[in-house]
């Protein structure tokens, strides 16, 4: 009688786990075909990428050849691509090209395009950073200086002193644009030959830089 007690709380237990282990073993298989959908899509993701990083690199290399077909090659490669930043990037090299060809406001269209689109923030301050540099080519000073705002990234800190100086020259305001340059050596890693050249342009004499 005492043996049938005691092993009454083990069948119980017994038929419990009987009645629970279906339902860990579907758990485990649902869990198991999930890890490999995730696994089969993640492995499709990557398929893709590598044929549009191809095809990106084949179409940059067709650039050195500009023929019509190319371009509308390249047009179609950024509309099929539009959330992928290989279209980014192929809009910054037909805004190169546009830059190379004289045609400043191609550029500009292709370099906004580029900004609006892009989901980098890295990315997008050097887009700013060019679409600054045409707007100074344009004479467009007060919309290169608003874009140069745009940029926050701290390792372009002095690039962006140093192009809004070159702005502030153009506009003929030679103190705001002593100044800017001033910012800008001291916030270089490095000494800028180039830029000490600027400052001394400007007739500045007796300054003392503290490089870092």
């Amino acid at each position: 009688m005492f043996g049938f007690v005691k092993e009454k709380p083990i069948m119980t237990v017994k038929k419990k786990w009987h009645s629970y282990a279906w339902i860990v073993f579907f758990i485990v298989i649902i869990g198991l075909a999930i890890l490999c959908s995730w696994i089969y899509y993640q492995d499709i993701i990557f398929r893709k990428q590598e044929i549009v990083s191809q095809e990106y690199v084949n179409l940059i290399s067709e650039l050195k050849v500009q023929t019509e077909s190319n371009i509308n090659q390249i047009e179609n490669f950024i509309d099929s691509n539009k959330h992928s930043e290989y279209s980014i990037l192929t809009a910054l090299q037909l805004a190169k090209v546009a830059v190379e060809a004289g045609n400043f406001d191609e550029a500009l269209s292709r370099l906004q395009w580029a900004k609006t689109n892009t989901r980098d923030k890295t990315l997008s301050s050097i887009i700013s950073y060019r679409i600054a540099r045409i707007q100074l080519e344009q004479a467009d000073f007060d919309a290169a200086i608003f874009e140069l705002s745009a940029i926050k990234v701290q390792l372009w800190e002095s690039r962006v002193k140093e192009l809004h100086g070159d702005i502030l020259l153009r506009k003929g305001d030679i103190e705001s644009a002593r100044s800017m340059y001033v910012q800008a050596l001291k916030t270089r890693q490095q000494g800028d030959q180039i830029l000490k050249m600027k400052l001394n342009d400007l007739g500045h004499i007796g300054l003392d830089i503290h490089e870092h």
